[in-house]
Parts: structure tokens; C-alpha cells; sequence
């Protein structure tokens, strides 16, 4: 099985330059844990980071920081894991694990501007365990797996 097969194909994107007091709302309206953050360049969106609901968390109400002055490129994740839609679960999965992110951007194409979110929830206390992942392989591993609803 492949990623590809499993993720939501509604994205919502951002850019580096909007403010959180639009992106926060954004998210909320939308129901999504996350912004895939990208830049345009000659009609395709270039994918540079994610915004999740966490690093919002983390980054700006835990250290209780003022949101008049904060851009999504501030907060933003800029190391981007992705995938392509033909790669398969388990691998993604395991790449997942190992850079320890819930949420991949994932594209049928490079040269298209089409993306997906994956998102994946550990079913243990310990996402990095790798007797999770083997439990996940022998299990119905699509239920390992939330998909975003964007």
C-alpha cells in the first residue's frame, strides 16, 4: 500500500509572511491541525515548511509572546519531511518515526502543485519505539494512521 492511498488530498497552504492572528483563525475555521507553508514560483507552490497547531502551542502561548508581530515564518517548522505518493507506508511511516514528525506533505508530482497531508498518530506512549512500528506493520496499518480533514 502506498501513502498516497491514504491521505487527504485537500491541503490548505500558507505563506511565510502571513501573521499568526490569520493563520491561527484559519486553522480553527478550517478544522486542521496544520498549514503546509509554501512559496510561489512561476504558478507552482514550492512547499518550505509546516505550521501545526503545536508549534503554536510551543512557540507563542507557552512562552506567552505578543501575536501583533509574529509571521508564520517565524514559528513555522523549516525542516519539511516529504513523500511522494507512490512511496510506500511502511517506509513513510518509518521515516516518520525516525524524524520524529505526526504530519507529511505529500505530492503525486514535484512539478505539480498538488499536495496532501498525512498525518500519523502512534498507538503506544512511544511513538519512537520500534516495537510500535512492527506492531503497526503486522496490524491493519491503515488504522495506524489519521488523515487531516482539511
Amino acid at each position: 500500500m502506498s501513502i498516497g492511498e491514504i491521505c487527504n488530498r485537500e491541503t490548505v497552504f500558507s505563506t511565510k509572511d502571513s501573521s499568526i492572528q490569520q493563520a491561527a483563525p484559519l486553522m480553527r475555521e478550517l478544522h486542521v491541525g496544520d498549514l503546509v507553508i509554501v512559496e510561489e514560483n512561476a504558478g507552482r507552490r514550492i512547499p518550505v515548511g509546516i505550521l501545526t497547531d503545536r508549534d503554536l502551542v510551543i512557540e507563542i502561548l507557552a512562552k506567552d509572546v505578543d501575536v501583533d508581530n509574529v509571521t508564520v515564518g517565524d514559528v513555522m517548522s523549516n525542516e519539511l519531511m516529504t513523500a511522494r505518493a507512490s512511496d510506500g507506508l511502511y517506509e513513510t511511516m518509518q521515516r516518520m518515526r525516525a524524524k520524529g514528525v505526526r504530519r507529511v506533505p505529500v505530492a503525486r508530482s514535484w512539478a505539480l502543485s498538488w499536495w496532501m497531508i498525512c498525518s500519523i498518530y502512534w498507538p503506544t506512549s512511544s511513538p519512537r519505539s520500534p516495537a510500535c512500528c512492527r506492531a503497526n506493520r503486522r496490524a491493519n496499518t491503515r488504522n495506524a494512521f489519521k488523515v487531516s480533514r482539511i
